[in-house]
């Protein structure tokens, strides 16, 4: 792997609590919201977003964006407004 594919990975280990910006991240996710509007919502760069959602998948053992949204419906972050 790459040093740029692996930099989102840096810090993120499987089965770790979610930090409050990743939780904020993957609920605006959940309810359908694009990289390009977390970032304009949350003030963060489009390329920051992607780092959260690389490390959301590896902490929640996701392989697709299918699996990352089960894992949030049976953990409670499905449909909570942000």
């Amino acid at each position: 792997m790459s040093p740029k594919l692996a930099k989102p990975y840096i810090g993120a280990r499987p089965g770790t609590p979610l930090t409050d910006r990743e939780t904020e991240i993957l609920r605006m996710l959940c309810q359908g919201y694009m990289t390009k509007h977390i970032a304009e919502m949350t003030g963060l760069s489009s390329s920051t977003v992607e780092t959260h959602r690389a490390k959301l998948m590896v902490r929640t053992r996701s392989g697709t964006a299918v699996q990352l949204g089960v894992w949030a419906a049976t953990n409670g972050y499905h449909g909570r407004q942000v």
